[in-house]
């Protein structure tokens, strides 16, 4: 790196975020927000770590604004040139029979790869994409590899599509400086970027006035991406090592894990005051007693994580909290979210729109739904309810329907009964008047509803499930987690270096360090499992 290239490592609850978005609005003060960009991981975690750099009114989509992934700058500086998507892959497989590829051939939500390899195409493009990601020559590559890699090239280049790779390789060859050439560059995450991206910023920084790489090697958890564990060695410039989130107990825990990690930088990291809890249960990830004992914690006022390694090990939990209609999620991941509005018109998003027209939800609050919401929960309605013919209407609502419209349509499309359990009836005389259908496919929402009241459902949950992938940067007063490995990470489990031992190592240290108060380890349910 040259001499303009500042690393700032930031451990967990050290307020990297915080640090960062405070630096962009600083460095947007003195140049112009014009001459800042930040990249990230994710658009969120930079449209975050910009600050004040975005005006409130501007999204990080748009064309106009440095601030988001690597791959996202370059889409817009490369003119939003066509990206592979499903239906191209499901062309690439009628035309390479032999090679199919499945939608999710590469994957984060497990310590190894190889457990997402489905089809036998998925294996050739995730290693081909990962000797690309760390600028491997392709005549280092098997024959079967650079075949395949040929293949591959031929078909994106007929369909006229790019992968997300060939935009970080179009950008190395053609761009000396960043889009819009930025005075300061701010990259956060930067422990995860692979060998291509670095190579990038690399080339960028020398013609900026300076740039800030920020993360923690600590923290590395995409290694399938290519990520070089060198990018934020010695020197260091800044180590924000101060903890407001992890305290003692859990946080020696921690150290013990991430300190059997080879070829680490020993920064400074202090834990927060307090001595917190570390306990162990004996309890597997499979015992039904967890979800009691997590619903203990809430009841004392604790948001509450339960994690594992790899995503088929919460299966049987999330089966009885959905059964029990016990109300979870996951803040930082919508795969994880059953609760979430959906994409289109969810069941949750219809229940929902049902729901804010009862008063008992929100005491002296009635109002008239918008049409938004009356095309939402008509669907829901049993024939009864709704008056002959009129049911194709309530859908049909537009939204310039002033709120006296909506009104009248619904006094002529419902019947004074629907009409009056819609305004102030309980719960049960909502239930009655939706479809049979409509209440099997909301069995989960309603029976939280019946367990915990309406605004359950417009409350975030305090059970958050997932992988510790999912987490990656989330923290909750209790976390709770299970020390078994999948079959794909119990073999990197038993590899040395950087992507083998000390991968599964990362992933644990990340998953211990969520925890603002309480630690508990889960007993393992096998004999593959993570000993610290």
């Amino acid at each position: 790196m040259t001499d303009n290239v500042f690393k700032v490592v930031g451990p967990p609850g050290c307020g990297k975020t915080t640090y960062v978005s405070r630096q962009t609005s600083l460095a947007a003060n003195k140049h112009g927000p014009g001459e800042v960009m930040v990249a990230s991981l994710t658009r969120a975690a930079a449209k975050e770590a910009a600050g004040r750099i975005l005006p409130d009114n501007q999204h990080p989509d748009e064309e106009s604004v440095n601030v988001g992934t690597l791959h996202k700058i370059l889409f817009h500086e490369f003119g939003k040139p066509n990206i592979v998507g499903a239906k191209h892959i499901t062309e690439w497989n009628e035309e390479y029979p032999s090679m199919r590829i499945s939608p999710n051939a590469v994957a984060a939500d497990d310590v190894g790869r190889s457990v997402f390899v489905k089809e036998r195409g998925d294996k050739f493009l995730a290693d081909t994409d990962l000797l690309r990601s760390k600028m491997v020559p392709v005549e280092e590559w098997t024959a079967v590899q650079q075949r395949f890699h040929d293949y591959w090239t031929d078909f994106k280049e007929n369909m006229d599509v790019v992968d997300f790779t060939d935009l970080i390789e179009r950008g190395i060859r053609e761009l000396f400086f960043a889009p819009r050439q930025p005075k300061v560059i701010f990259i956060d995450e930067a422990q995860d970027l692979s060998t291509a991206e670095l190579h990038l910023v690399r080339k960028w920084s020398e013609h900026a006035d300076k740039t800030i790489i920020v993360g923690d090697g600590d923290q590395a958890l995409y290694g399938w991406r290519g990520s070089d564990p060198k990018i934020l060695a010695d020197p260091i410039w800044k180590v924000l090592d101060q903890s407001y989130r992890v305290p003692a107990k859990p946080h020696a825990f921690a150290m013990k894990v991430i300190q059997r990690c080879q070829s680490r930088p020993d920064v400074k990291y202090e834990p927060t005051a307090g001595e917190g809890v570390f306990d162990t249960w004996d309890l597997t990830i499979k015992s039904p007693e967890i979800i009691a004992r997590a619903e203990n914690s809430i009841d004392e006022g604790y948001r509450v994580m339960v994690l594992a390694s790899c995503d088929y090990m919460l299966t049987g939990l999330i089966k009885q909290l959905r059964a029990e209609g016990i109300p979870y999620g996951n803040r930082f991941s919508t795969r994880w979210n059953p609760l979430r509005p959906g994409h289109g018109v969810s069941s949750i998003d219809r229940i929902r729109s049902l729901i804010v027209w009862n008063e008992h939800f929100a005491p002296n609050s009635y109002r008239i739904p918008t049409p938004e919401e009356v095309r939402a929960f008509a669907p829901l309605l049993s024939s009864g309810p709704v008056k002959r013919g009129m049911k194709k209407v309530l859908q049909e609502l537009s939204d310039k329907n002033e709120p006296h419209d909506v009104k009248l349509t619904l006094e002529l499309a419902l019947e004074p009964s629907a009409l009056e359990a819609l305004r102030n009836g309980t719960f049960d005389q909502l239930e009655e008047i939706l479809m049979p259908a409509a209440r099997s496919n909301m069995k989960y929402p309603l029976q939280i509803v019946r367990n915990y009241g309406l605004r359950a459902l417009f409350e975030s949950p305090m059970l958050d499930v997932g992988t510790i992938h999912s987490v990656k940067g989330g923290e909750a007063e209790h976390v709770i987690l299970a020390p078994d490995l999948s079959n794909a990470g119990w073999q990197t489990y038993q590899e040395r270096g950087w992507n083998g031992i000390d991968s599964v190592r990362r992933l644990f240290y990340v998953g211990a360090t969520r925890t603002r108060h309480r630690l508990t380890m889960l007993s393992p349910f096998g004999p593959r499992r993570f000993e610290p």
